[in-house]
């Protein structure tokens, strides 16, 4: 089977431009302002060849939530508890005919703020996103600058190529196709499969430890053709900082 790379590289091409147009955005706002500026455990690498339906003896007992259906899905994972502090590691995977492509990303979530620090194909340390309310700040490791702007529609999420759990919780129940208690190797989730307009397949695993979607997929006629992961996770108090901008103030000052 061909597969439509179009198609496939859609949400990651959705993602690249966001990012794009509100680097742009921000360049616009900051052009009359100074910009010239100096617990749990971390779990295993999560097996790739996991397969839906195999929950496995990790429960314990019957999962202490009721039962899920398409319509009682989006209370159900917007009533899970999450952490006022969080850190993880994730991987971010493309696939397409003849090739494919892997990306870490970082993520820090602390007092309302989150920052993101994209690395290259290669390892290096590539972006980095701060998102502080309304302002968001952008710039590239190793930058003396950096760009700053209205928030808007862009978030953290969107310049690590994620969804995230409310994005689960607004969808449809018209579009929910299954859903239900799963294990992601040996991490309790809640299950979602879903479909969109362009007949793909999306798999959501949202951890019931603490609310934060843990696996993501997107099919594409039968193919794997997007895969974000946990790879390693901890909401022990985070390290503020991680926030500081290139000119040495911290984000939390500037709110």
């Amino acid at each position: 089977m061909t597969m439509n790379k179009g198609r496939i590289m859609l949400f990651a091409m959705l993602a690249a431009i966001t990012i794009v147009l509100a680097v742009f955005a921000s360049f616009i706002v900051s052009s009359n302002a100074d910009r010239d500026v100096p617990s749990i455990e971390l779990p295993a690498e999560v097996s790739s060849g996991f397969e839906p339906g195999a929950v496995g003896d990790i429960w314990g007992s019957a999962p202490p939530i009721s039962d899920v259906t398409p319509d009682n899905l989006s209370d159900l994972v917007l009533s899970l508890e999450r952490p006022d502090d969080y850190y993880e590691t994730l991987t971010v995977e493309l696939f397409w005919d003849g090739g494919s492509s892997r990306m870490r990303r970082e993520v820090w979530s602390s007092g309302g703020l989150q920052l993101v620090r994209s690395y290259t194909g290669s390892g290096e340390r590539d972006y980095n996103y701060i998102v502080a309310g309304e302002r968001t700040y952008i710039w590239r490791e190793g930058d003396a600058q950096y760009y700053t702007g209205a928030t808007g529609e862009f978030g953290a999420d969107n310049a690590a190529q994620i969804p995230t759990y409310e994005d689960l919780a607004e969808m449809d129940s018209g579009s929910i196709v299954d859903c239900g208690y799963e294990a992601s190797g040996d991490v309790p989730c809640l299950y979602a499969e879903t479909t969109d307009e362009f007949g793909q397949s999306h798999r959501w695993w949202v951890e019931l430890s603490n609310g934060l979607l843990w696996k993501y997929e997107i099919w594409d006629e039968g193919e794997l053709a997007y895969r974000m992961q946990t790879m390693s996770q901890s909401t022990d108090a985070v390290d503020r900082g991680q926030f500081v901008l290139p000119d040495g103030n911290s984000a939390f000052d500037l709110r």
